[in-house]
């Protein structure tokens, strides 16, 4: 079974969904939830260490910085960065 871990830097406080890209990923996140796909968003804010601790997403940070957030891992290995991933290609 695949894990998938979504890393994201939130750009608001506010707001609980920021763009359409991210709502249509929450969609998905909900999707393949039920479906008992092991999915995880991990958040900066609510989870640093996460972001310190995994080799991959530390290089990203350090090379390119938030602006290739969210990054996609399955299982720890790069799948997308700079968007989120749809449900086909999850699925």
């Amino acid at each position: 079974m695949k894990k998938i871990e979504v890393y994201v830097i939130p750009v608001g406080c506010c707001a609980p969904v920021s763009s359409p890209e991210e709502a249509a990923f929450k969609e998905t996140f909900v999707k393949l939830k039920q479906e008992d796909v092991e999915i995880e968003i991990v958040s900066l804010p609510e989870q640093p260490q996460r972001f310190l601790s995994n080799p991959v997403i530390n290089e990203i940070i350090q090379k390119e910085g938030k602006e290739a957030f969210p990054v996609t891992l399955i299982n720890g290995d790069l799948f997308i960065k700079g968007r989120y991933p749809q449900f086909e290609e999850l699925n």
